[in-house]
């Protein structure tokens, strides 16, 4: 929003016609003296400049401005030219407009259209100007020391829309209340909205303060009719506001050229309305007496008023609750709503959660009508019992727990859909020997949100998708048995209630109770299910009889031998026994893995990572997995379900392997044990576990495989940063008798913890500070030579490799290699290293060349 330079400007929406603002002499100097611009040989002014009017100090854009001047003197022909000049002191803005000569005013009066051209802020008269036979002279200019030129300025102000301006009542009497909701846009930046009336007939103001309430993204504000509020009509005169700054902002109506009716509201010569509210006591009803959660009970009266009823409501009370005004758990107010179709008033609320049990009772009706009349003389409240001498009984509403029911229907062999049973009834045959083949489930007369869903395990299919809310579940008309059932709650209702539910299953009879999705039944029997109980009960409250085996399964046996160095095949181990050795540093060379007791499709496959062979193809079955005879050691296995076991298992194993002990427990075809280490495994154990259950034990880090790479770079004499080079090739250079500057090296460790780090001594500074992981060792852009270096590793590559290196030096060319930290160029000798190369040994194997002579110290 724009200011008007730094002056606060009023702002005025006028709705009707603007009448012609007259400038008070009274403002101005009473000095009848002041200096003109000199223009021509006059020197004093021709006219009083205190008899100079302008039609309006606030303007926006597309206004027209009415400026006027008396005649300058007596003999003054009236076809004179009159010039106006208006200028802008903020801008170069400055324009000439001719004035005309009005016979019935005797004045001179220019119009002026604000127009693009016209800039923002204050505009200000320059002068006026006589022209006669061609000369020009002033007969009034600018003296701002002498005049108080403001009643000559106008605020030219960017304008509001307004939108919308509507009253609650077109005619009111005392005792009335009169809204006015006004709608404008950019309104959020204002502040300070106030609304004029004007009552011409008494000519007396009236001010509203308008609010603005983001609901309704309108301000607000409102008329109390009181005596002091006389009658007649009430028009709008104008509409004030600020901008967040404090500056008045113009306001501009489009709509009321065409519509200025809306803008008025009468106030009648009426008396004031003293007659109260009407209570037909005989009207009185309730829409029932019985009441649970979910349940809309309805009270039903007839009001009468002379005017209108402005609110009213009924006051019920609980019977455990003190006969008090004060509200509370055992009070609820309940708001009266007219309905015309009835010509009663209804007064409706819902029984949830948070209501209580046990009887509500009517404690009194309120009503209170526009004028302000009660019902009643005690604040608009009617005691029926005390004003009537009704007893108020039979309208009390008891409301009662509501329990909700679980319904179901099984389809039986030979028989088809069962009639629903609810609540813990049996549903299906008990002694028949006839399979259930489908099922459906739902729930009634629930006191909250939720739902009940249900799975069932069907022959030959396994588990189905999970159905819900009355939805079959099962195979109907293809003769599959159902083995087993899962059923939960969703919602609200899974929040208070547990579900319950046992079956009768072929060879074992009534089982445990499950709950709440567990499984219930036979799985990898081939039984059918016979009968069901299903069974709502609350949140911590026992269950409906015994939980124990609800569900039997037969559990698949994984057994597994290994070959161990020295004392050949071990006795068979099952379900996470150890197999192999720990703590006897003795290899495992080859394993054979089984299945057995299976209920499904399926078996075990497994290949084993061999030294000095690597990934055998797959085995299976109880095959030999890796060698005999051969002293070779296992390094690493894989193990992978097959067939429908594979649905209904995840296989899980964890191996122990040189210097590091257990690893993690790998599954369903991960590798477990170590790749690239030349590490023998010692141990391994095997176990399944049902499908997306949980690990045994810890799954992390359960194969460690390790390829490293060393990379480095060298920065040369001459030719800077070089290519990088990787594992035992050379960066720098030979015979070229360039220096090596600066040097930069990481090592790739894979699954190994560790990194590499070096230092090297440097021309003029010695030994630099340890870095590492490509920071730069040396110097970069002072032309210093590295004389010698150091490189090592840590932790676990520490641990499994040796770092080796070698440098070309000057004047000895290319030197034996070092390793591990120890140094290796010359010092104390002034020689530039030229060349380096640096290669990663598993530990304990040979160096990659001559070791002799790797440093030379003078």
């Amino acid at each position: 929003m724009k200011k008007v330079g730094s002056s606060i400007i009023i702002a005025s929406l006028l709705l009707n016609a603007v009448s012609p603002l007259v400038v008070s002499a009274a403002e101005l100097s009473e000095s009848n003296e002041q200096t003109s611009p000199v223009i021509s040989e006059v020197t004093t002014p021709i006219i009083d400049p205190t008899t100079i009017t302008v039609s309006q100090q606030r303007a926006a854009k597309g206004d027209i401005l009415t400026y006027s001047v008396p005649v300058p003197v007596t003999d003054v022909d009236v076809d004179s030219q009159v010039v106006l000049t208006l200028s802008n002191s903020d801008s170069e803005y400055s324009e000439e407009f001719m004035m005309t000569y009005q016979a019935e005013t005797n004045r001179f009066e220019a119009q002026v259209e604000l127009n693009d051209e016209v800039p923002y802020g204050v505009l200000s008269i320059n002068k006026i100007e006589l022209i006669e036979n061609g000369e020009s002279r002033s007969i009034w200019a600018h003296d701002e020391e002498t005049f108080n030129l403001q009643a000559y300025d106008v605020a030219i102000v960017e304008q509001l829309t307004v939108q919308s301006l509507v009253f609650s009542k077109k005619e009111a009497k005392l005792g009335d209340k009169v809204d006015i909701f006004l709608k404008m846009d950019n309104q959020t930046e204002l502040q300070d909205v106030t609304l004029n009336l004007y009552n011409p007939a008494v000519e007396l103001p009236y001010t509203v303060v308008m609010e603005y309430n983001p609901g309704t993204e309108q301000y607000e504000g409102s008329v109390e009719i009181i005596e002091d509020v006389m009658p007649g009509k009430w028009e709008v005169s104008q509409i004030e506001a600020f901008d967040l700054d404090f500056n008045y902002i113009l306001l501009r109506d489009e709509l009321a050229a065409n519509n200025v009716s809306q803008y008025f509201f009468t106030v009648n010569e009426l008396q004031a309305d003293e007659e109260s509210p009407l209570l037909h006591k005989d009207t009185i009803q309730v829409s029932q007496k019985e009441a649970q959660v979910g349940s809309t009970v309805t009270y039903r009266v007839k009001l009468t008023d002379n005017e209108a009823i402005k609110a009213a409501h009924v006051r019920l009370i609980h019977e455990d609750e003190e006969l008090t005004e004060e509200s509370g758990s055992g009070i609820i107010d309940v708001p009266f709503v007219y309905n015309e179709s009835n010509g009663l008033y209804e007064a409706s609320f819902t029984v949830d959660q948070n209501t209580k049990l046990g009887t509500w009772k009517i404690l009194y009706f309120h009503a209170i009508d526009e004028a302000g009349n009660p019902l009643y003389f005690q604040n608009g409240n009617i005691y029926l019992e005390d004003y009537y001498g009704m007893s108020m009984q039979q309208f009390d509403v008891v409301v009662t727990e509501k329990i909700p029911n679980v319904i179901y229907s099984s389809h039986v062999q030979s028989i088809g859909w069962q009639d629903a049973v609810q609540n813990g009834e049996m549903s299906g045959t008990s002694g028949a020997r006839k399979r259930l083949e489908a099922i459906k489930i739902s729930l009634d007369n629930l006191p909250m949100e939720g739902s009940i869903e249900y799975q069932t395990h069907v022959e030959s299919y396994g588990w189905m998708d999970w159905a819900k809310n009355g939805d079959p579940s099962g195979m109907v008309g293809k003769a599959k048995r159902l083995e087993a059932i899962r059923i939960k709650l969703t919602g609200e209702i899974a929040e208070q209630y547990d579900v319950y539910y046992r079956v009768h299953a072929e060879s074992y009879g009534w089982l445990g109770w499950a709950k709440n999705g567990e499984d219930a039944g036979t799985e990898g029997l081939a039984k059918r299910l016979e009968a069901i109980e299903i069974q709502l009960v609350k949140k911590g409250e026992p269950a409906p009889g015994p939980t124990t085996r609800p569900f039997v399964m037969i559990k698949p046996v994984v057994s597994y031998t290994t070959h161990v160095e020295k004392k050949g095949w071990q006795d068979y181990v099952s379900n996470g026994a150890m197999s192999g050795t720990e703590g006897e540093a003795l290899r495992l060379e080859a394993i054979k893995i089984t299945a057995s007791d299976l209920a499904y499709t399926g078996g075990i496959e497994y290949r084993t990572h061999i030294q000095s062979i690597g990934w055998q193809a797959w085995k299976s079955n109880n095959e030999l997995s890796g060698t005999e005879g051969e002293a070779l050691r296992l390094e690493a296995i894989q193990m992978k379900l097959t067939g429908e076991l594979a649905k209904k298992y995840d296989i899980y194993y964890r191996v122990h392997a040189q210097s590091f002990g257990w690893l993690g427990w790998a599954k369903n075809g991960e590798s477990a044990g170590t790749e690239g280490l030349a590490l023998r495994l010692e141990g391994i154990e095997v176990q399944l576990v049902k499908k997306g259950g949980q690990a045994p034990g810890t799954t992390t880090r359960p194969f460690v495989v390790s390829k490293p790479t060393v990379n480095y770079t060298t920065h040369v004499q001459k030719q800077g940063w070089q290519s990088t080079v990787s594992n035992g090739k050379m960066s720098g250079t030979s015979g070229l008798g360039l220096r090596l500057e600066g040097i930069l090296m990481n090592v790739f460790t894979q699954s190994l913890s560790g990194t590499i780090q070096y230092r090297t001594h440097v021309q003029k500074e010695g030994w630099q500070d340890w870095t590492e992981n490509w920071q730069l060792s040396g110097t970069q852009g002072k032309g210093l030579r590295l004389e010698a270096i150091q490189i090592k590793l840590t932790e676990e590559m520490a641990k499994f490799y040796d770092v080796y290196y070698r440098v070309h030096a000057q004047s000895y060319g290319w030197l034996g290699w070092a390793k591990n930290g120890e140094s290796a160029g010359t010092e104390g000798l002034a020689k530039r290293l030229e060349g380096i190369e640096v290669r990663l040994v598993r530990k304990g194997e040979k160096a990659p060349g001559s070791t002799n002579r790797a440093f030379v110290k003078k």
